[in-house]
């Protein structure tokens, strides 16, 4: 029989102690990095997806300054990826507060937002993305990039816009919010709307 004193037997219940530890430790880790973050899942390390930081419904997003609005979004859902600040939507409804005035409000199917940290950067709308200016004007298109520095909205494909008077219709519309120029590249089609009695 072996006879083991107090400090060894102390000595040996502190090692199975660490290893146990070590050993739980490794292994919470491995199950972290292969399933999910939040309420997000990270994706499969073989892809090139960004990790998922955040799943959301009723997104909601603004900018002030100076106390007021410059932009604000909602959508039902979507995904806020922390490595790239960026955001994809689903049915995003945008506004834009102009220093003129004018209140432009945009809706799409999808979004692809571009943050640096509480300012937006860019926005990728897709699928029936429709824009109105006050209420007045109103331009509908399958595609539209929204461009922070510029200030501008372009819809690279066909665009429509109407107003009470006319319709237009064209390809690449580029809209300068700030100055309010609405201005086609191509394929420019008028049609005046007869006067109503």
């Amino acid at each position: 029989m072996i006879r083991i004193s107090k400090t060894q037997s102390r000595v040996t219940a502190a090692l199975a102690l660490i290893i146990f530890i070590t050993f739980g430790i490794n292994l919470v880790r491995q199950n972290a990095k292969s399933s999910y973050v939040g309420i997000g899942s990270i994706s499969n390390s073989e892809t090139d997806e960004p990790k998922v930081g955040f799943i959301l419904n009723n997104f909601h997003r603004t900018e002030t300054k100076s106390g007021k609005k410059v932009w604000e979004i909602t959508a039902d859902k979507g995904q806020y990826f922390a490595e790239t600040d960026t955001a994809k939507l689903l049915t995003p409804y945008m506004v834009f507060y102009q220093k003129n005035g004018d209140v432009v409000e945009i809706t799409a199917e999808q979004a692809t937002l571009e943050f640096d940290k509480n300012v937006l950067n860019t926005a990728y709308l897709t699928g029936t993305v429709k824009m109105n200016v006050n209420k007045e004007k109103f331009i509908t298109t399958e595609k539209a990039d929204f461009h922070k520095i510029e200030d501008t909205l372009i819809a690279p494909g066909y665009a429509k816009i109407e107003d009470g008077k006319m319709i237009l219709e064209g390809e690449t519309l580029k809209v300068n919010l700030s100055e309010g120029i609405l201005t086609y590249d191509k394929n420019v089609r008028t049609q005046i709307k007869p006067v109503k009695k």
